[in-house]
């Protein structure tokens, strides 16, 4: 059986979307330093900072809500082939694959010897 390259780690994807989503409450409130003024410089106009807080922070939630399906398409394409290259990669990059990165050649049953 060969064996094929996924086409995205999903654990990537869904930590990606996770700091998507810290960024957007980090803009919403306004905990950023250079967010706390009442004006920031944009285009060379002074626009309200809260505006720009508003605006970015819909944008960092939506793009985080993309990622999440991007992800969850990555997990539902993680045929037999896919897991098993995963579980040729060095243990250390198999989490990346999440969730069958313990699946390995070992797990398969032992072919029977020939007669």
């Amino acid at each position: 059986m060969t064996t094929q390259k996924p086409f995205i780690a999903p654990m990537q994807y869904f930590f990606g979307a996770s700091w998507g989503i810290i960024l957007g409450f980090l803009f919403r409130f306004r905990v950023l330093p250079f967010l706390q003024p009442d004006t920031i410089l944009s285009g060379g106009k002074q626009v309200p900072t809260e505006q720009f807080a508003h605006f970015a922070s819909t944008f960092f939630w939506a793009a985080a809500a993309v990622i999440i399906v991007l992800g969850i398409i990555g997990t539902l394409t993680l045929n037999e082939p896919r897991r098993r290259y995963i579980a040729s990669l060095p243990r250390f990059q198999q989490w990346m694959w999440w969730p069958f990165h313990g699946v390995g050649p070992s797990d398969t049953p032992p072919s029977s010897p020939a007669a």
